[in-house]
């Protein structure tokens, strides 16, 4: 489901018709699956980065999509940039201009 986190086992890189079925801007896409999916049995789970990982890594994910009854996600250590934004013209907590 949207939004659930999982650690995903990556197997190996997306093939083409894959990448072009999930329709991702993200310049590596993987195959991978979570602790319910069976190897050539269950759903796999696509795991689409801007970082290149590599088979055999266990990436924390959140689940952004599904494709059919395959799931999509990316790595949460993409996802969460915390961003910090100064207010202009600010004194303090409160007080904006």
């Amino acid at each position: 489901s949207n939004g659930s986190i999982f650690d995903v086992l990556i197997d190996e890189p997306a093939d083409s018709a894959t990448i072009q079925r999930i329709g991702t801007d993200q310049p590596n896409a993987y195959i991978g699956r979570c602790y319910h999916q069976a190897p050539r049995v269950d759903s796999i789970t696509m795991v689409t980065s801007r970082e290149p990982l590599s088979p055999g890594e266990l990436i924390r994910c959140r689940i952004h999509g599904s494709c059919e009854y395959d799931l999509v996600g990316s790595p949460l250590d993409q996802l969460d940039s915390p961003t910090s934004l100064k207010v202009l013209g600010s004194t303090g907590p409160g007080n904006c201009s």
